[in-house]
């Protein structure tokens, strides 16, 4: 332990955490919440793994306990089960959370909102598939602000071109993130935009 765990100074056998928490499972459920557990310990950074957390706990939530809490957050991070669904992708999961209620404005202790959830797995999802879209030169987070009202518009993602994109080049995001592909130059969307500094830009060497 000390030479692979230097700051921890106890660490729980984790078969035995299984064999305890198995305890209080019905047998019907073992299999499922055992892939659930193995899926927490799964990823190689601690926050990964919370996150992974919390989605397993909003999941057994429903699992054991009926209709979902829908506006539950985890202790630590204040993630709701909404934030966590988002995160992992589970859209089914989304979609119930939201046909109960789920309070889309509640913020997690970082002041991120279910919205700011989405954005960032969009931006994971992109920068995948960012460097096999040759037209692309850089992604950044935007907002458009509309002067008759002097409003801003939630976020949105947005795209500088640099020539044409393959019509598949993008396949894989679900029509629902909130993606928008914009050239900025002179023209009048480009003239609303709010630009943050790019979250990915394209190599030099390419």
């Amino acid at each position: 332990l000390a030479e692979h765990f230097p700051d921890i100074a106890w660490q729980r056998c984790t078969v035995h955490f299984y064999r305890n928490v198995f305890s209080s499972v019905p047998r019907s459920k073992s299999r499922e919440v055992a892939n659930m557990l193995k899926a927490i310990h799964a990823p190689e950074d601690r926050q990964a793994a919370q996150a992974k957390g919390d989605a397993v706990v909003a999941k057994l939530e429903v699992l054991f306990n009926g209709p979902p809490r829908v506006n539950w957050q985890a202790a630590e991070t204040g993630r709701t089960a909404l934030m966590a669904a988002i995160a992992f992708g589970c859209d089914h999961v989304e979609q119930l959370l939201l046909e109960h209620g789920a309070d889309t404005t509640l913020t997690d202790r970082s002041g991120r909102t279910a919205a700011d959830w989405r954005i960032l797995r969009l931006q994971a999802r992109l920068r995948r598939l960012l460097p096999s879209a040759g037209g692309v030169q850089s992604a950044r987070l935007a907002q458009l602000y509309f002067p008759d009202t002097r409003t801003l518009s939630t976020a949105l993602v947005a795209l500088e071109l640099r020539g044409p994109v393959a019509v598949d080049a993008l396949a894989a995001l679900p029509p629902a993130d909130p993606a928008v592909v914009m050239a900025l130059g002179d023209d009048p969307v480009s003239a609303l935009a709010r630009l943050q500094p790019p979250f990915w830009t394209r190599p030099t060497e390419e």
